[in-house]
């Protein structure tokens, strides 16, 4: 997840990172050759309509925002290791005047030989955000602005939200 998104303006200006490189595709063939100089992966490769698959999985388009988009909505999304061990999750909540609200939650738990330790965390936040193809910024008030990478994915509503925004690695689901 490139900060700031896909644009390839952003990739070229940005400094490379082992997970960025160059592809090309030869027949059903679709290879990689990583920017930090490693051995070139290969996958295969086909098409089929507007979708293709690599290495077996297929692949969807995904589509961006307008920039400054505006809209009322909740998305809610996290993540759970071990079974709930190490869990996470992340409320995201904008609105139509350009504002957001924030509200994360964790959770860690281990139990070994008749003992339990646990811990947890919560923070929030508030500020404005901005849309802007594949992303977007949250400034939290007082605080520097954070730029995500995020694409639309899945049903819209009948106002245009998605059923999902991807964030940075993490899947959220509008509530």
């Amino acid at each position: 997840s490139p900060s700031g998104g896909f644009a390839f303006k952003t990739l070229a200006d940005g400094p490379a990172r082992k997970s960025d490189g160059t592809y090309w595709i030869e027949g059903d063939k679709l290879f990689l050759q990583w920017a930090d100089g490693s051995t070139t992966t290969e996958y295969d490769f086909a098409r089929k309509g507007g979708e293709i698959t690599v290495g077996g999985i297929g692949c969807t388009p995904v589509e961006g925002f307008k920039r400054a988009w505006r809209f009322d909505c909740e998305y809610e999304g996290g993540a759970s290791i071990s079974g709930g061990a190490l869990a996470s999750s992340t409320t995201l909540v904008f609105r139509k005047d350009g504002t957001f609200s924030r509200a994360s939650i964790a959770r860690i738990s281990s139990t070994s030989a008749g003992s339990t330790v646990s811990g947890g965390a919560q923070g929030q936040g508030a500020g404005i955000y901005e849309f802007d193809g594949f992303s977007l910024t949250l400034t939290p008030t007082g605080e520097a602005a954070q730029t995500f990478t995020v694409f639309a994915f899945g049903d819209k509503d009948a106002a245009g939200r998605p059923e999902y925004i991807y964030r940075d690695g993490t899947m959220m689901r509008r509530q």
